[in-house]
């Protein structure tokens, strides 16, 4: 996790499986080329719609859904992206727009991380 980092970057073959799944569901909706570091785009400007459902899936079991607003991000011109990039690398980081609206505890003591809603 990394409060810099704007949005997350995943593995190459993980971005694939989510931008893959996520264009599958969302056949109905009016796709863009891409723009910038962002290659899932659309025009949601006066569409209704409905967005697939995000989680992230822990191997402690902990599973945290992630708001619509954490992972469409609205651009210049009223364009829409998917948030979410492909690393270069092995790494994958939990970037801050998908952080929002989200309570994270970090637990030195335990070296563990808890997630929960953020009432603020």
């Amino acid at each position: 996790m990394d409060t810099g980092t704007i949005v997350s970057s995943f593995r190459k073959v993980a971005y694939e499986a989510l931008r893959d799944a996520f264009v599958a569901k969302t056949t109905n909706v009016p796709r863009l080329p891409g723009v910038e570091m962002f290659d899932t785009c659309y025009n949601l400007f006066g569409f209704v719609y409905r967005i697939p459902i995000i989680s992230f899936y822990f191997s402690s079991g902990t599973v945290v859904n992630i708001p619509p607003n954490n992972f469409l991000i609205v651009l210049d011109g009223g364009i829409s992206c998917l948030a979410f990039t492909s690393s270069s690398s092995d790494l994958s980081i939990s970037g801050n727009v998908q952080q929002e609206q989200i309570q994270i505890t970090i637990d030195t003591a335990s070296i563990s991380a808890g997630f929960g809603p953020n009432n603020c």
